[in-house]
């Protein structure tokens, strides 16, 4: 009776995501189609299907085949966005202008390791997508921005461990911004350069460690 119960209790659960899912995919399907300014019979028109299917479609309760998807993509609908929610116009905008953050500075990444410039793709990405949906984020400063490059070139091999520490223990915090990332990274790295520790010690539990106080001193600051 019980596993009869839960599988129920599942399955009633997957229909209620997939619903939601239609219906927010449906909601972007009907976006798409007045950006396009046109109404739901003439498109309904144009892709071949009935107005009241199209209704349908746009209010989550039918999901659309591949023919239809195949016809409204040719009349210029975003199909990533309608079926994603992502825009596929805007990614190569945005590496554009993480692109340009990077290499457009007055230091040059050039030296730095492969997953040095991951991590400050990914600092420099975060920040530009928080500095639109986001508009009281605190944005990466110039200062800021060099600083890292300069450390991701010069120490690559630290610079990675260091952004791995951050990033794993930055979730013990509230909230966190770019800039906070950032500012925890230099603080990491900064205070490396002047920390004693036991000979024996491991260059990956020295940075650990530190970012580990540097992450506990900033929660503390919040707190307060």
């Amino acid at each position: 009776m019980s596993s009869s119960v839960d599988k129920n209790s599942s399955k009633g659960i997957r229909e209620s995501i997939w619903t939601k899912l239609r219906k927010e995919s449906g909601a972007r399907l009907r976006e798409e189609r007045m950006r396009l300014k046109l109404s739901q019979q003439v498109f309904a028109e144009k892709v071949g299907v009935h107005r009241r299917t199209q209704v349908n479609y746009e209010a989550g309760e039918r999901e659309p085949d591949a023919a239809y998807y195949e016809a409204a993509a040719s009349l210029g609908i975003d199909l990533t966005y309608v079926l994603e929610g992502e825009r596929i116009e805007t990614l190569p905008a945005l590496a554009a202008k993480v692109a340009g953050r990077l290499f457009g500075g007055d230091v040059s990444p050039a030296g730095a390791s492969v997953h040095a410039l991951e991590n400050l793709f990914y600092l420099f990405g975060l920040d530009e997508v928080q500095s639109v949906s986001q508009s009281d984020a605190r944005s990466i400063s110039k200062a800021q921005a060099e600083a890292l490059v300069r450390m991701a070139v010069e120490k690559s091999e630290l610079f990675e461990e260091a952004f791995d520490a951050v990033c794993r223990y930055a979730g013990r915090l509230a909230s966190v911004s770019a800039s906070d990332l950032a500012n925890l990274m230099l603080e990491t790295l900064q205070r490396h350069d002047i920390a004693v520790f036991p000979a024996n010690t491991r260059a990956r539990d020295k940075i650990r460690l530190i970012a580990d106080d540097v992450i506990e001193e900033h929660r503390a600051k919040l707190a307060h």
